[in-house]
């Protein structure tokens, strides 16, 4: 059984870490609002978080489509206030056959439909300076991913995650699920 303080405690981590960025990749959701309520039935708003996209810019090159973007987040806490935090990113799309010449299956195209993969990366970097806390970007599938880059941006791909979203899948990983395609769906990330 989950303790309420371990809920709240999540809660709050997640406000102070990851609901300024929660957003960044997303494309249907433009807010957040956690609210815990009480025994009594009471409510209180822990954080509200939106996002606003600027109109998107394109930089078609050769067979590949770029756009870029600004996205201002604004975090919203009742001991803080509100706080902007503005980013500049990048969307790549790319042509499903370069995808497919990476697969190793023969049949990489139904297997692109099947698990809804798509040869798109996005990087998003901050338009404003960083803090120390700020330095190290994310691996983000949509949602950030515990996993650093080291870069001062976050990166977004479908990557192949392992079942808990802990870690990226490694090619040579044993404990693969029978029937599943993840022996035969390897993104090899070097």
């Amino acid at each position: 059984m989950v303790d309420p303080t371990e809920v709240r405690e999540l809660l709050e981590e997640f406000v102070r870490k990851e609901i300024d960025i929660s957003l960044l990749f997303l494309k249907n959701v433009s807010s957040i609002e956690v609210h815990e309520i009480d025994e009594c039935g009471k409510g209180i708003c822990l954080a509200k978080a939106n996002i606003i996209r600027d109109r998107e810019d394109s930089l078609d090159v050769d067979d590949e489509s770029h756009r870029t973007h600004r996205s201002t987040v604004i975090v919203d806490t009742p001991t803080v206030g509100p706080v902007e935090k503005t980013w500049r990113i990048l969307q790549s799309s790319f042509p499903q056959s370069q995808a497919i010449v990476h697969l190793l299956e023969c049949d990489s195209i139904s297997i692109l439909s099947r698990h809804k993969l798509l040869p798109e990366v996005s990087i998003a970097m901050p338009l404003s300076i960083l803090t120390e806390a700020e330095i190290g970007g994310r691996l983000f599938t949509y949602l950030p991913l515990p996993l650093r880059t080291g870069f001062p941006g976050h990166v977004h791909g479908l990557f192949a995650l392992t079942q808990s979203r802990q870690n990226l899948r490694n090619s040579g990983e044993i404990g693969i699920a029978r029937g599943s395609d993840d022996r035969r769906v390897r993104f090899l990330i070097t």
